[in-house]
């Protein structure tokens, strides 16, 4: 071989080395683009199974909230279906015993591809924070105390929850001074300030529209108004999981779960929870020492049994006058409707449905009211009415019942989904 053959084949191999680098290099980038993009489908693909999962979970919730529409109109009808007059209302009552508190058929039912969870809650099982009574701040001070605060702490409280939707500038506590500059100095000693260094605090001077506005009051803590530290993870997560608990006494409570502002202002004894019967019977009593018990006594003569898939309404209450079966209460009765009217009937719930599908879990939640109508029948054409007039005689009870279309009409109030 010549030389020159020789040096035109080395001068050829160091070519075809950065021809293979190269080709290597085109490889690794195309399965990095291929691996991206891959990665970035799978992403899309996930994204798009939660979007559409959000979608069902809030479709089964609102399924939900038919059940408990149905549930809240059918036991009104079911109340009244016994008499002869759709229009008397004496008899009528709400207890814990109602098709509409049974969880037996709320409970993890299947919709779908998914499930939903419903609770009722009847508004006027709590406190109303726009009661215009005055006797409604010690009511409130006692409700309180029950997270752990004194009477000391408890008391500007109760009093600064009344300034806010009195109608009047005067604190409850001094006299000679108006709310905003009462409480602008009072706040300033808390937060250790100069005076005017803290902007002048106003008071509403009107109802409450929402039991959050409670976060604006003087003196409220998230602590207090959740019943646990929202700023806390653990605390966070522990008191939305126990939400949605069977068992009542594994529930994180919060004052926002013991008042209402939607609510007739009596409140149902058939259905009130045991933190507000202990605040009233210690409002009532003046011993909180023993108002508990009396609220236990309360809680059973109404149920029979304070197992909440157990309960009846063989023992409710037919009357707000039927609390007086119980010996230990008869004699603080009076002083009871004079810090909160009572009564045995109920016209305002609050309606929460959970939809899960996978593991995504959607809330909506809806306030309605509902009431009883009563229709009379077209006499042109009702042939029973016809026949009545006909034969000149005055209807019978039977033949009253006849003419009346009876409705349960539930109205919403307020509707959220999150």
């Amino acid at each position: 071989m010549s030389a020159r053959v020789r040096s035109m084949a080395f001068s050829r191999r160091p070519r075809r080395g950065v021809v293979l680098i190269l080709t290597l290099w085109i490889v690794i980038v195309l399965s990095i683009l291929a691996y991206s993009l891959a990665y970035e489908m799978r992403l899309e693909m996930k994204v798009t199974k939660l979007k559409k999962d959000e979608a069902m979970a809030i479709a089964v919730a609102r399924a939900g909230i038919a059940k408990g529409l149905t549930d809240v109109k059918n036991d009104l009808l079911i109340d009244h279906a016994a008499k002869s007059d759709p229009t008397d209302k004496s008899g009528v009552f709400d207890a814990l015993g109602d098709i509409w508190a049974a969880p037996k058929d709320k409970t993890d039912i299947e919709f779908g591809s998914g499930t939903y969870t419903v609770e009722i809650v009847d508004e006027e099982s709590k406190l109303s924070l726009n009661l215009a009574r005055r006797e409604s701040v010690a009511l409130m001070m006692q409700l309180v105390e029950q997270f752990g605060l004194r009477d000391k702490e408890a008391e500007p409280i109760a009093n600064a929850i009344w300034d806010w939707q009195d109608a009047d500038d005067n604190p409850v506590g001094p006299i000679g001074e108006n709310e905003s500059d009462f409480y602008t100095e009072t706040v300033e000693k808390v937060m250790k300030l100069k005076k005017g260094e803290l902007p002048l605090i106003r008071m509403k001077n009107d109802r409450f529209t929402t039991v959050e506005e409670l976060l604006e009051v003087p003196g409220m803590t998230p602590t207090l108004f959740y019943g646990y530290d929202p700023e806390d993870p653990e605390e966070y997560d522990k008191a939305i999981q126990s939400q949605w608990s069977n068992k009542p006494e594994e529930r994180v409570l919060g004052l926002k779960d013991l008042v209402t502002v939607n609510s007739s202002g009596k409140l149902n004894l058939n259905t009130a929870s045991k933190p507000v019967l202990i605040a009233l019977m210690s409002a009532a009593k003046g011993s909180p020492g023993e108002a508990e018990a009396l609220a236990e006594k309360i809680m059973d003569a109404r149920q029979g049994s304070r197992s909440a898939r157990n309960i009846d309404n063989d023992n409710a209450f037919r009357t707000a006058a039927d609390i007086s079966r119980i010996a230990e209460i008869t004699p603080w009765t009076a002083r009871m409707t004079f810090y909160q009217p009572y009564d045995i009937q109920s016209a305002t719930f609050t309606i929460r449905s959970r939809g899960t599908v996978g593991e995504i879990s959607k809330t909506v939640e809806v306030m309605v009211r509902r009431n009883y109508e009563v229709f009379i029948r077209d006499e042109k054409t009702e042939d029973r009415k016809r026949t009545i007039i006909e034969k000149v005689r005055k209807p019978t009870s039977h033949d009253r019942r006849n003419l009346q279309i009876p409705n349960s009409a539930v109205r919403v109030l307020s509707w959220k989904e999150y």
